[in-house]
């Protein structure tokens, strides 16, 4: 584990992102390009929720966006962002996720995300042929976001080097989640399999 005075291992570098004039010039033709990418990663489990796999690109574009919004700069202070979005790129052996709940009613939407509370932690996915494998929950993003009743939860699905080499000779995926207050599965495509695949390099 990482002291709280040593910087956050990543996949993302400084050197990475594009700068701040150019990404300000761009900004509408990039967002459209992530936008994109990201609707091919994300899928809808049940009525109300959605899972976006994260990658490097949609990591890069958060972090861009938000020193676009708040103007920032300096070197120590965009390390800080990069640092702070640096949980959402997947290591190789895991998939990352964000998941949101989605209710357009405000009234329904305060009932259901008390009705819930630790939703994320009943998130799950499952190659074929493996038993399932239960997320894991970013508490501190979660604190951020509102508690326990938040409606965004940050995921991780670690899967190891077995898992993987399921995935890559062809085992399906399935995505669910099991709450009280929800129930819902999804099978991903092939095509879905498949982008997922390019997040998963054994060492």
């Amino acid at each position: 584990m990482s002291s709280a005075s040593s910087p956050i291992k990543c996949a993302l570098l400084a050197s990475d992102l594009t700068s701040p004039e150019t990404y300000a010039r761009d900004h509408k033709g990039l967002h459209a390009q992530v936008t994109a990418h990201r609707a091919a990663r994300t899928v809808r489990i049940g009525p109300n929720a959605v899972l976006a796999f994260e990658d490097e690109s949609t990591v890069r574009h958060q972090v861009q966006e938000m020193l676009r919004v708040e103007q920032i700069s300096e070197p120590a202070l965009v390390q800080l962002e990069i640092e702070a979005f640096a949980a959402l790129i997947p290591d190789g052996q895991n998939l990352k996720a964000t998941l949101t709940l989605e209710y357009a009613d405000a009234t329904e939407r305060r009932a259901k995300t008390e009705a819930l509370v630790g939703i994320a932690n009943h998130v799950w996915v499952r190659i074929e042929g493996r038993a399932r494998v239960f997320a894991t929950v970013d508490a501190a993003a979660d604190r951020a976001a509102g508690g326990a009743a938040a409606l965004t939860h940050q995921l991780t699905f670690e899967l190891g080097r077995s898992g993987v080499r399921e995935l890559e000779n062809g085992s399906r995926l399935t995505v669910g989640i099991d709450h009280d207050s929800y129930h819902a599965t999804l099978l991903l495509h092939d095509a879905q399999r498949h982008l997922l695949l390019n997040d998963l390099h054994t060492a």
